[in-house]
């Protein structure tokens, strides 16, 4: 019998994954993560999850810049 996984919510990796697993929309300012672009391209290559990047609208920023979202529809 296999132990159920448990997440590392210290990790800001593993608040990202699970940010975008329950469909919400993140940006570098709604995560307060500089790294926002590396765990987007880690989940990308080592998860195979598609995530669209779009023009945010948080208003938190002063310059425009981007935020994700996982595909809904993939299997990931």
């Amino acid at each position: 019998m296999q132990a159920g996984r448990v997440i590392d919510t210290n990790s800001s990796f593993q608040k990202i994954k699970l940010l975008l697993d329950e469909e919400h929309e993140v940006c570098k300012h709604t995560t307060n993560d500089p790294n926002l672009r590396k765990s987007i391209d880690r989940l990308k290559r080592d998860f195979n999850y598609k995530i669209y990047r779009n023009i945010c609208a948080c208003g938190l920023g002063e310059r425009q810049h981007f935020s994700y979202e996982k595909d809904w529809a993939s299997g990931y």
